[in-house]
């Protein structure tokens, strides 16, 4: 083997240890970053559910470094300030990409502000019937308050359950704000006669942001509705 080939391998083996070194470096910061700030896959996992287009851009920006980085080693030996600047290009994207997906997570850590309906509890009594349910929402801004509405729903002549304008009767209605870290969880109990035209109960909870959207609205700030049909 010729001394220039030997040569030639040596320098494409510094190389690829120079690309190695700044990848797992990127790697190894990133994953440094996200322990630190307590982001976990769940936290990701949110951040992709809630945040699509941050993630996405922060996944591109990932591989196009990892492809700038990986350029470097079609370089030839004898143009370091070449493989010197694209390493850098590469860092940047990389250093993007973290940017984006650290954002995206604390965002999903901090909540989303929509609220959940559980624990649905229905007692005929004599006179009147007990409702009782369970909200929950994190990540409620500031300024802004869950609202919770019951209405007393009947069908109309000829109209089936499935129908979405049934009759209605508002029964109760309140108004939850959340604590300092951005949570509402509130249990409702409350008791009211059903006219005797109503044959369900409809369960309405919405964010500021969501009131007035129709149950089954798509969008991040769509309402949380539960129907119980009685008879």
């Amino acid at each position: 083997m010729s001394t220039s080939t030997a040569g030639g391998q040596q320098a494409r083996k510094e190389q690829l240890d120079s690309v190695a070194k700044v990848l797992t470096g990127a790697f190894v910061a990133v994953s440094g970053l996200f322990a630190t700030l307590g982001l976990t896959s769940d936290f990701m996992i949110a951040a992709l559910n809630n945040h699509p287009g941050l993630m996405r851009a922060a996944g591109a920006c990932a591989t196009a470094a990892v492809t700038i980085s990986l350029t470097a080693l079609l370089l030839p030996p004898d143009w370091p300030k070449a493989e010197i600047g694209i390493l850098v290009t590469g860092v940047v994207a990389y250093m993007v990409a973290l940017i984006l997906a650290v954002l995206a997570a604390t965002w999903a850590a901090g909540g989303n502000g929509r609220p959940t309906i559980s624990e649905i509890k229905v007692e005929n009594q004599s006179a009147s019937t007990k409702l009782g349910f369970a909200v929950r929402a994190d990540g409620v801004k500031v300024r802004s308050t869950i609202a919770a509405y019951v209405h007393a729903v009947g069908l109309k002549e000829g109209q089936s359950k499935d129908t979405a304008t049934p009759r209605k009767e508002l029964m109760y209605q309140s108004s939850l704000r959340s604590d300092d870290k951005g949570d509402v969880e509130q249990r409702i109990t409350t008791s009211f006669p059903i006219p005797e035209w109503a044959s369900g109960i409809d369960v309405y909870v919405s964010s500021s942001e969501g009131l007035g959207k129709t149950c089954g609205s798509p969008g991040n700030m769509a309402p949380a509705c539960l129907r119980l049909w009685l008879k």
